[in-house]
């Protein structure tokens, strides 16, 4: 029986499950990150995630660019459109629009 999360190579063994989650959340609190295509299907998948699951990071910085004719409010306003990522955004004061 393994008492740790190595198998008898010393490599990590992926079937064990103790948190990875765990380790994301700790990776990331008190930590600010900056993310550029936060407006974008990936981007906004990332920002709810983020929000979602890590309630200890201290500041998200949206990198927002004019583009196809939209300002960065406009775009910064479709990014609010669904309503429970609008609810993680308005609960998490600080997200910063660069």
């Amino acid at each position: 029986m393994m008492t740790d999360n190595n198998n008898d190579l010393g490599c990590q063994d992926w079937n064990a499950a103790p948190s990875a989650d765990r380790k994301v959340v700790d990776f990331y609190d008190g930590a600010s990150i900056f993310v550029t295509g936060g407006t974008g299907f990936v981007g906004k998948a990332l920002i709810e995630k983020l929000l979602r699951s890590c309630p200890g990071l201290k500041n998200i910085y949206l990198l927002i660019r004019p583009k196809r004719g939209k300002d960065i409010e406009c775009r910064y306003q479709e990014l609010l459109e669904n309503p429970v990522r609008t609810f993680f955004i308005y609960s998490f004061q600080h997200i910063v629009i660069c």
